[in-house]
């Protein structure tokens, strides 16, 4: 005879496995790149992932020299959404400064009527180190952030705050800046100047949708935790028998 406290635990893994599985990693990846004006070198490839349980994202982005000039790119920023292009929204989305001399990437608020200066008007939300690498001619860049706290701050930002989330739609606006310099007071940025400038605007301002291919579904919580609820039901079952 199944005991009442086998049949709550049944009962909460039932109750638990009722919700659809939602829960994936997505992810874009781009290469051969052509860009028409390549004012800070060439950009090469860019990738990027997200999890929507976990709030994981993670960025790359390989840069290589202009052949006529040698320009090539020493800092970025970076805005990332599930699209639209973010032109006139505030409040909304991340923008990620990639610097390289420091090793780290900054992340503030983005106005888009301040666009690549937002440091100076927004609020500073975090910094994680980034990844340098050379191979022969190139640079890449990489870095990965547990988003969780900055991609909740709809407390703070509204509803509309989008942090850095993407799912089966995303947008990317990446600059990458040649002859560049970012500065710092305290943690801040106090002064960002660059000469070049190559942009890697996703689909002409607009957003893209991802195919199935570039998605992997993964346990969502609730369910995750009711197999963990059923296997714990059945070792209180098997602990009683033994304890007769």
């Amino acid at each position: 005879m199944k005991t009442p406290a086998y049949l709550a635990f049944s009962a909460l893994a039932i109750a638990l496995t009722g919700a659809p599985a939602t829960a994936a990693t997505f992810s874009y990846e781009a290469t051969d790149i052509v860009i028409e004006k390549e004012g800070a070198g060439k950009i090469d490839a860019v990738s990027t992932t997200f999890n929507n349980v976990t709030d994981l994202f993670t960025w790359s982005s390989t840069v290589s020299a202009d052949p006529t000039t040698g320009a090539i790119s020493e800092d970025a920023w970076l805005v990332i959404n599930d699209g639209p292009a973010p032109k006139k929204s505030k409040k909304e989305s991340v923008i990620f400064y990639l610097d390289e001399a420091a090793e780290k990437v900054l992340a503030y608020d983005y106005d888009s009527s301040k666009f690549g200066k937002s440091w100076k008007y927004t609020t500073l939300l975090g910094s994680e180190d980034l990844e340098v690498t050379t191979d022969g001619d190139q640079k890449t860049y990489a870095f990965d952030w547990d988003l969780t706290e900055i991609n909740g701050k709809t407390d703070v930002f509204g509803d509309d705050w989008k942090g850095a989330a993407f799912d089966e739609e995303i947008g990317i606006w990446y600059h990458a800046l040649g002859d560049s310099a970012i500065e710092y007071e305290g943690e801040a940025i106090s002064d960002l100047s660059f000469t070049g400038r190559t942009a890697y605007d996703i689909s002409d301002g607009g957003s893209v949708v991802l195919g199935d291919e570039n998605s992997e579904s993964v346990p969502e919580p609730g369910t995750a935790l009711a197999l963990g609820f059923t296997a714990a039901a059945a070792m209180f079952t098997k602990s009683r028998k033994q304890a007769a």
